[in-house]
């Protein structure tokens, strides 16, 4: 994720599991993975990992894949207590830049105006941050979302 701005610095553990597995672990039968952190003190490394569902076509474990990293990145970085629209938005449009740059033929039909785009907080947080990025970049983006005020009005339509 370095080619998009987004290192951290520190190992991300990937893993399968099954159904089941996503199942019990988030009590939804509609999770395709998810991103778990735990700290054994406050000066130890994060241990971040990201689950994802044993069986999903190439172009959408590697997409479940990056929007899974979106998280475990605001992990590493101590971002841990951000409103779901904006942790998951942040995550879409970690998602989206990965389609980009590597499943170009794929962008149209996750992410833009169109049947396919999504209608919940993924989609509006999607947007939101992605007019954020463009008017403040990536950067001054993830300072607001990493900033201790937890003062998120930059981000209000």
């Amino acid at each position: 994720m370095d080619e998009i701005g987004l290192g951290v610095d520190h190992p991300v553990v990937v893993a399968e599991m099954s159904a089941r597995g996503l199942k019990a672990e988030r009590k939804s039968d509609s999770v395709l993975g998810f991103a778990r952190w735990s700290k054994s003190g406050a000066s130890a490394k994060p241990r971040i990992e990201i689950h994802l569902h044993e069986r999903m076509p190439r172009w959408k474990m590697l997409a479940t894949l990056a929007h899974e990293y979106g998280h475990a990145y605001l992990f590493a970085r101590d971002v841990l207590h951000l409103p779901p629209v904006l942790s998951e938005g942040f995550s879409e449009y970690v998602e989206y830049r990965f389609l980009v740059r590597f499943a170009p033929d794929h962008v149209q039909r996750r992410f833009l105006n169109g049947p396919h785009a999504r209608d919940d907080e993924y989609g509006e947080g999607f947007r939101v941050v992605a007019t954020k990025v463009h008017q403040l970049g990536l950067e001054r983006v993830v300072e607001i979302l990493s900033s201790e005020t937890r003062d998120f009005r930059a981000f209000e339509m």
